[in-house]
């Protein structure tokens, strides 16, 4: 015996029943996708900027360790020649840190201000427009950086350069803008 029941009863989504689900998940997308972007891009810039506090710390604690001399963790501390900021690089395997990082559009470079003795992001928007910002995030203007030295720039490679700056003196380097 056939049952004629279970056949009959063949129905599916409608076309209008689609065509909502479709738009209501356009909208959630819509709504989604700035929202994941936007904390992308303040991941990135917040790593940025937690580089910057590794590279400044590390410069610290080699300035520390070389003035009371405790440690033969640098090359030359037994030798009487403060480290280079080379030395802290490859020790504290800081290549990557002290990179240009791109966030967003926007370019960080990572300079030590000598006259405060800690590290700073140069931010270049894509309009030209320059800023400093602190590790904290804070924005400092020009007038409070005066002597800036840029810790690293890439050569045709790619590939970064440290310069070769005593980490006491900063006697040598590159003063001004970074970009």
């Amino acid at each position: 015996m056939y049952n004629t029941r279970l056949t009959d009863n063949k129905r599916g989504f409608t076309l209008v029943e689609l065509v909502i689900v479709i738009a209501i998940l356009a909208i959630l997308a819509a709504i989604a996708i700035p929202v994941v972007n936007s904390i992308l891009v303040t991941s990135a810039k917040n790593a940025a900027l937690t580089d910057a506090e590794t590279v400044e710390s590390s410069i610290k604690i080699a300035r520390s360790e070389y003035g009371a001399k405790t440690y033969d963790t640098y090359i030359g501390i037994r030798s009487s020649v403060c480290p280079s900021l080379k030395d802290v690089v490859k020790v504290n395997g800081l290549d990557t840190a002290i990179s240009h990082k791109t966030v967003g559009g926007d370019i960080y470079v990572p300079v030590w201000n000598s006259a405060t003795e800690d590290c700073l992001m140069l931010k270049a928007d894509n309009a030209g427009n320059y800023t400093m910002v602190d590790i904290n995030g804070n924005i400092i203007p020009a007038s409070q950086a005066p002597d800036l030295y840029q810790l690293s720039t890439v050569d045709a490679s790619g590939n970064i350069i440290v310069a070769n700056y005593d980490i006491d003196s900063w006697s040598s380097g590159y003063t001004g803008s970074a970009l």
